[in-house]
């Protein structure tokens, strides 16, 4: 008979430094959001008044058996406890936003670290981190941030 793989569904959300597995396509992915800097200081970033950086970092390993070429920007997202939260330009720091977004081109394999730089309204805390592939809901993972 062949071989059929049980569907389960994944936890609404597990804690910072789990790994997740990820179905990205044609391929399948390891994401681990590994830190939450909160706040990020000396990012460099152009803040709107009443806001702050935040920053994610995050490790992903493709598992295969195909390539995963996207952005970081689109694939990780805050769920912030109000306003909303998006992604901001860090021109310096340990979350400086590279030439290249160090999510393009990873091959079967292969293993990046790296980190996103969020504008998020002062009062507010970090809930949630999320990873979409591809910028899509399907197969998303999340986790939960602990105050």
């Amino acid at each position: 008979p062949p071989l059929v793989r049980a569907r389960t569904r994944r936890a609404l959300s597990v804690p910072i430094g789990v790994e997740q597995h990820v179905g990205a396509g044609t391929t399948t992915l390891s994401v681990t959001i590994t830190e939450v800097i909160d706040p990020l200081r000396d990012s460099g970033a152009a803040l709107a008044p009443g806001t702050r950086a935040v920053g994610i970092v995050v490790r992903i390993l493709n598992d295969g058996p195909g390539d995963y070429d996207s952005s970081s920007t689109g694939d990780l997202s805050i769920r912030p406890s109000s306003g909303v939260a998006s992604p901001a330009y860090a021109p310096q720091g340990v979350c400086q936003t590279g030439l290249r977004d160090f999510d393009n081109e990873i091959s079967p394999g292969e293993s990046r670290n790296g980190c996103v730089t969020f504008e998020l309204d002062s009062q507010a805390h970090v809930v949630a981190v999320g990873f979409l592939p591809h910028a899509q809901a399907e197969g998303r993972a999340t986790w939960r941030v602990s105050r």
